[in-house]
């Protein structure tokens, strides 16, 4: 039997600044992987393809979500 692989936790892959999956981006984002593809389609969120697969680099998501920050600093 072959080994199952288990999917990496959010806070592994930001300790390893390894590409995240559009799940794990979701989990990360606290939001669904149907609005993670809206937001890639319309260009609003930073991404990478490799072949026809969309990944996500941790920094770039986290300056995101730093980019989203309204209100009092």
């Amino acid at each position: 039997a072959q080994p199952v692989l288990a999917m990496k936790t959010v806070e592994q892959i930001l300790a390893e600044d390894a590409l995240m999956t559009v799940a794990q981006a979701a989990k990360f984002l606290g939001m669904s992987t149907s609005w993670v593809y809206k937001e890639v389609e319309k260009g609003l969120l930073p991404h990478v393809l490799i072949g026809a697969r969309v990944r996500f680099e941790p920094e770039q998501l986290k300056a995101y979500v730093r980019s989203r920050v309204h209100g009092v600093r």
